[in-house]
Order: C-alpha cells, then sequence, then structure tokens
C-alpha cells in the first residue's frame, strides 16, 4: 500500500493540479480581504477575527472546497483509466482493494493538507487588519477547520464511486457542482439547511462561532449522517472497483 501512496505523490508532483488548487483556495482569502477592507473604509465597521474566520470559512465550504476537493478526487481515481496507465498499476503485488484504500488516504492527506493552507492563508488575511495575536485566532479556529476539512472528505466517496463507474473527469465534477448547488439551497430554505447533507459543513461553522439561525433545528448528530454515508460509498467503490473490468 505504500507503494502505491508513493506512486501517487509522484503523480502529484508531475501534475499541475495541485498548482490549480493552491491558486483556489486563494479565492477565499481574496474575497475576504476585500469584503473586509469594504465593511472597514465604506461602512466604518471595525474587523474582528471570527467575521474574517467566519466568512473565509463560509465560501471554502460553499463553493472552493467542494468543487476542489471533488476535481482531487477524481484526478486521483480516474487519470490512469483516462491514460491506460490502470493496467500497470493493477500488475503491482497489490490487490485492488488495497489500491483503493491507498488512494484515499493520499487523498485525505492532501485535502488535510489544503485545509492548513487555507486556514494559514486566512488568518494571515486577518494580520492586515488586526494588531491581535494571530496564533491565538490559528488555535481557536483551527479545530473548527480541520472538523469541517474532514466533513468535506467525509463526501468524497460519492465522488469516487462515480469517477470509478464512469472513468472519466467530468460526472465527478458534475456532481460537485450539485454539492454546490445543494449548499446554497440550503441558505434559502434554512429550515431543512441541516438536513442537506453537502451543507453541513455551512451550519456546523455557524453554530460554532454562534451565528447559527434561530428557530432552526439542531445539528448535534452530524456525523451521525456523514459516517454511515462515507461507509456505504467507500463499500460501493470497493465493489466497482473489484467487479468492473480494466477496459
Amino acid at each position: 500500500m505504500l507503494t502505491v501512496m508513493r506512486l501517487e505523490f509522484m503523480k502529484w508532483k508531475r501534475s499541475k493540479i495541485l498548482l490549480s488548487a493552491f491558486i483556489a483556495v486563494l479565492i477565499a482569502p481574496f474575497i475576504t480581504l476585500l469584503s473586509t477592507s469594504l465593511k472597514i473604509n465604506n461602512l466604518g465597521l471595525r474587523a474582528e477575527w471570527v467575521d474574517i474566520i467566519a466568512l473565509g470559512m463560509q465560501v471554502n465550504h460553499l463553493f472552493v472546497f467542494p468543487l476542489t476537493f471533488s476535481a482531487l478526487a477524481a484526478f486521483i481515481f480516474v487519470q490512469e483509466y483516462q491514460t491506460g496507465a490502470i493496467i500497470n498499476l493493477y500488475t503491482l503485488p497489490v490487490n485492488r482493494k488495497s489500491i483503493l484504500v491507498a488512494k484515499t488516504v493520499t487523498l485525505l492527506i492532501t485535502i488535510m493538507g489544503f485545509i492548513l493552507i487555507s486556514h494559514v492563508l486566512i488568518i494571515l488575511t486577518g494580520t492586515i487588519f488586526l494588531n491581535t495575536s494571530p496564533w491565538a485566532a490559528f488555535v481557536r479556529y483551527f479545530p473548527l477547520a480541520c472538523k469541517t476539512g474532514l466533513m468535506q472528505f467525509s463526501l468524497m466517496p460519492i465522488i469516487i464511486c462515480i469517477g470509478i463507474w464512469t472513468r472519466h473527469f467530468v460526472p465527478p465534477l458534475i456532481t460537485a457542482g450539485v454539492f454546490i448547488m445543494v449548499a446554497f439551497i440550503s441558505i434559502a430554505m434554512p429550515s431543512i439547511g441541516p438536513l442537506l447533507f453537502p451543507a453541513l459543513p455551512y451550519y456546523v461553522i455557524l453554530q460554532d462561532i454562534d451565528w447559527y439561525p434561530t428557530g432552526i433545528r439542531s445539528i448535534s448528530h452530524t456525523w451521525e449522517f456523514l459516517v454511515p454515508a462515507f461507509f456505504i460509498f467507500f463499500i460501493t467503490a470497493f465493489v466497482i472497483s473489484e467487479k468492473r473490468d480494466i477496459q
């Protein structure tokens, strides 16, 4: 399995997709910078760490992360099918289940790496407007960043299943677009928003920073939704990988 992970990381190095993903995670700090500047200069309001962190995280989880992480998942699971290299991969003395697990662990490490990068960039954006310790803000909100990042990762087996089944990049990205649409619909319909699992990270952020809408159902059982979904689709991906021919 470690051999497969090493090959996957070598594949990352040869591809420009990591650079594209890094550019994508710059979107939230940029929007946060513009929004906070306008708020201070035009409205005369004072910047606060909670506002900066909340805006950056909401942009990430409503749009940037679903699309970026789905693109990474599609690349790591579909690219060999597109190039025909899957035949060489399956000649390794490793069964298909181990290959799937190795690819998933590689995806998890990559996703959490971008979670860390994004969090640092948002904190650095905040230092432009605030003189208080950025370290305290980093420590306060980093667990939330990790938790919501893991929630995004828990949705990836859906993308993996679609990618392995179709063996094409487009359907996983369309699915990511559906996730984004559902998340935005949840904002317009907050009474059912917490029940729409692609929107769960957004509502967890609101709950953590005490911006949760009044009168809306609690989301204290988020993992009860996500963990079963993760394993159901992950096992389905196992079955698809085992049953389908290489060609």
